[in-house]
């Protein structure tokens, strides 16, 4: 019988193969969100070495203009803002934000604010992070010539991780301390009771670029009522206001200490201050009465006749250039003199009298006059793209993507109000607005601000749009009078009735600065060793100071000889020492030059943390600091800058349990992906 039946594929061989398939494609959907989120975090890996490289670079690019140094500390809270002060047993590596000591918990309510026993600190992303790290400490900018800038006309100079903290007073002035402004080191002599100095009867006449420091023990040989007294001696005895910074030793309630200050002094012939008075056209000043008065942030926390002596070659004078309202004049004599024309966004105009003007310096040559600046960085997660603006409207592509936008949920679950600096703004209707944004760009060349950022990409009010997504920034021209790229740029004006003027110019091939953050708080952070450090042979009931090199003897009460201590914050860091002497296990004098060296090691000496460098490889078995020439160690400076890139993909909620949040946050904490570039630069080198 011939068969009939016809090949084919039953239902049940169907659904087999079916099955199998459902079983592959299942086991590779397993596969993809591992190896998606692997992808991520290389992307990511790649865009935090691109932002570490990208900022190395502009600071390599403005060597001159690099930090004596930046440095980790404490918020403090005022009725004006946070206020930052410098904290150098404070690790770089704490991310935290500040509590109250152990075992208090630490809290933080539901509007995200810090609180502490004292009271509010402030917004725990401003006070902990890469915020943990503010304080700029004399960046150092050359005078260029002047240029108009809006109605005003002077020299230009941009902080480099602006914005920054700043308080308007109702002078028309910033806070006193918080932005700071000075000039050249001053060339520090010393007074010598054999001859007198600094009296100009033996000496000469007074020059306006020196100052003497006497010891309080060669007192008795100068004329004046500080008899018995550290003093340094200022000429002429003209009015000026100079910044003195010092290290003292203090007789506090935990014993003898070692404290840094740093000092405004306004000295002025017709009202002399309590602390100063002239002699010989000199100005006489006494270092245990100054350090009785308020510091650069206004405190005043010290009894002057509790200072044991202050150590002479911490001492620093520098002339401090004199803030003016933005609607006043500069006077055409006073080159010391500048604007704050838009405040937070750290633009800063110089007399234009400062161009070309010479100071001496220690060796007694001409160099140009300096505008050194002191200041807070307001928060490291506000990204900074630096670029020029195409000759033909076009795309940008930013370093970021995944630009936060206005009123979206925040990292803790609080509405994002944007990067936290109000500035002016259009409106949709194209009407001016002084607002918190979301985006910013400032025109590097010429102090303004240009406007855009609109909403309606369609809309061509503004002289730019951005696409947060993704990434890219168009700019437009709006004008239809000649000009590759007219758009409208605003000035700070200094009326407070009408704080900015809107004016269009073209601006193609200007050099602008972005300002936005990122999704996954993104920040790109800078710290560096001090530019130099004083050495000291004693540690202090508080420790070691901000900039400062303890060097132990041997037999000494704490420490070792074959090791440099410094503050906790320095550790990681790297520094050059000039010449170092010892004397090996044979009892040979011995001598090394130029050392570079990491400091990378942690040892509680004097019932503290401190950091330090081993020398005993170097020195070999039995090699110990020998202080014959009078010193063992000379010159130390920092050698290095690093570049720390944070980013933290998780998110958390606040409630209404400060403990809680606290709690919580810590648990985010431990997400923080870090990514470091570090740089060598020579400190003092400027």
């Amino acid at each position: 019988m011939p068969n009939t039946r016809t090949a084919g594929t039953s239902l049940i061989e169907i659904l087999v193969v079916i099955v199998v398939f459902l079983v592959g494609i299942l086991a590779l959907i397993q596969v993809f969100p591992p190896g998606l989120t692997a992808l991520r975090h290389s992307s990511d890996n790649l865009t935090a070495t691109a932002l570490g490289a990208a900022e190395v670079q502009r600071l390599s690019g403005a060597r001159g203009e690099i930090a004596d140094y930046i440095s980790t500390g404490l918020h403090v809270s005022t009725p004006s803002g946070l206020h930052f002060f410098v904290d150098a047993s404070q690790p770089t590596r704490e991310l935290m934000p500040p509590k109250d000591p152990d075992p208090a918990p630490g809290r933080i309510d539901a509007n995200g604010n810090v609180v502490l026993a004292s009271g509010v600190l402030g917004d725990w992303m401003l006070t902990g992070a890469s915020n943990r790290i503010s304080r700029v400490l004399g960046e150092s900018h050359p005078i260029g010539s002047p240029r108009t800038v809006g109605a005003q006309f002077g020299s230009l100079v941009h902080l480099n991780f602006a914005p920054i903290y700043y308080f308007l007073l109702p002078s028309g002035v910033g806070e006193p301390g918080v932005l700071q402004v000075y000039g050249n080191e001053m060339a520090r002599r010393f007074g010598d009771r054999r001859s007198a100095n600094p009296v100009p009867v033996s000496f000469g006449p007074a020059r306006d670029y020196e100052f003497f420091f006497v010891d309080r023990d060669k007192t008795d040989q100068v004329v004046g009522p500080f008899i018995g007294q550290d003093q340094i001696w200022l000429g002429p005895a003209t009015a000026k206001d100079v910044r003195i910074a010092m290290t003292f030793a203090y007789n506090g309630a935990g014993g003898t200490e070692q404290y840094d200050s740093v000092l405004v002094v306004s000295l002025d012939p017709l009202a002399p201050p309590p602390f100063a008075t002239i002699v010989d056209n000199y100005w006489v000043v006494s270092l245990p009465e100054l350090v009785g008065q308020p510091d650069i942030y206004g405190r005043s926390i010290y009894v002057p006749g509790s200072v044991q002596g202050v150590y002479r070659d911490s001492v620093r004078v520098q002339r401090l250039f004199q803030e003016v309202p933005v609607l006043a004049a500069f006077d055409p004599f006073n080159p010391y003199q500048y604007k704050a024309l838009n405040g937070n966004f750290g633009a800063i105009l110089v007399n234009p009298a400062a161009f070309d003007f010479d100071v001496r310096n220690e060796n007694g040559r001409t160099v140009p006059l300096l505008a050194n600046v002191d200041y807070t960085v307001y928060d490291w997660r506000i990204l900074r793209d630096e670029f020029r603006v195409p000759q033909d409207p076009s795309d940008i592509k930013l370093v970021m993507g995944g630009i936060k936008p206005l009123n979206t949920d925040g990292v803790d679950g609080r509405n994002y109000q944007g990067i936290g600096i109000a500035g002016p703004a259009l409106s949709n209707a194209g009407a001016l607005e002084f607002r918190q944004d979301d985006f910013l760009v400032l025109d590097l060349e010429t102090g303004g601000v240009i406007l855009g950022n609109m909403a309606d990409a369609t809309n061509l009010i503004g002289g730019y749009s951005v696409d947060k997504s993704h990434g890219y920034i168009e700019f437009r021209d709006t004008d239809p009078s000649p000009g590759l790229v007219d758009v409208p740029v605003a000035y700070a004006t200094g009326d407070p009735l009408n704080p900015w003027a809107v004016v269009m110019e073209d601006v193609s091939g200007h050099a602008v600065r972005a300002l936005y953050q990122a999704h996954g708080e993104w920040s790109v952070q800078v710290y560096r060793s001090a530019a130099r450090y004083r050495t000291t042979d004693i540690v202090a009931a508080n420790g070691l100071q901000a900039a400062e090199c303890f060097v132990p003897r041997v037999g000494g009460p704490v420490g070792l000889p074959t090791r440099l201590y410094f503050p906790l914050a320095d550790l990681g860091q790297r520094v050059n020492v000039a010449e170092i002497w010892f004397r090996d296990g044979g009892g040979t004098l011995r001598t090394i030059y130029d050392q570079n060296m990491i400091i990378d090691r942690i040892e509680n000496i004097a019932g503290r943390d401190h950091a330090y460098a081993e020398l005993a490889p170097h020195m070999g078995p039995g090699g110990a600091f020998d202080f014959a020439m009078g010193y063992a160690v000379k010159r130390v400076r920092g050698a290095s800058i690093t570049v720390r890139v944070l980013r933290n993909p998780a998110h958390f909620r606040l409630s209404s349990d400060p403990v809680l949040n606290y709690e919580r946050l810590e648990v985010w904490s431990r997400n923080w992906r870090r990514h470091e570039t570090e740089s060598y630069v020579l400190g003092g080198a400027k």
